[in-house]
């Protein structure tokens, strides 16, 4: 019996690493490493396994000190991008109303973690290991 993946990856992965990419993971189930996951778009930046909590502990702190609502805003901005065409229509990916960024009061002054954005908005930046696997693989039985 073969099952779907119900992790939210058809929903994800194809804004992340497009259809190709998409139907070959779900459909084979194959695991990538961390440099395959970098060249799908899957992750930002590769580095080894020694130095992946020292690089992920600096990206975090970067980001925390910076501009909390304008990081708030950019996480917003761009993945509303996604559900909508260049004349504001909504495009071609199914999307649910999200709510505004005026809704939310960001949290944070710049110097600690920055604002959360919109009900349902994830960043993007990810770092992975050369050794680490990344992907989703759907459930076989």
């Amino acid at each position: 019996m073969g099952l779907i993946p119900g992790d939210g990856s058809c929903w994800q992965l194809p804004r992340l690493i497009g259809l190709s990419n998409t139907f070959l993971l779900q459909y084979t189930g194959d695991r990538v490493d961390g440099t395959e996951a970098h060249r799908m778009g899957m992750v930002s930046k590769v580095v080894s396994d020694d130095q992946l909590q020292d690089t992920a502990m600096e990206l975090a702190t970067r980001l925390a000190q910076g501009p909390t609502q304008s990081l708030s805003m950019i996480k917003y901005l761009i993945q509303k991008s996604l559900e909508t065409n260049r004349s504001g229509e909504p495009g071609y990916l199914p999307h649910r109303p999200r709510a505004s960024p005026h809704h939310r009061r960001p949290q944070g002054s710049g110097a600690g973690i920055p604002g959360e954005a919109p009900a349902g908005v994830q960043g993007a930046v990810e770092v992975a290991s050369m050794g680490e696997e990344a992907g989703t693989t759907p459930s076989a039985g």
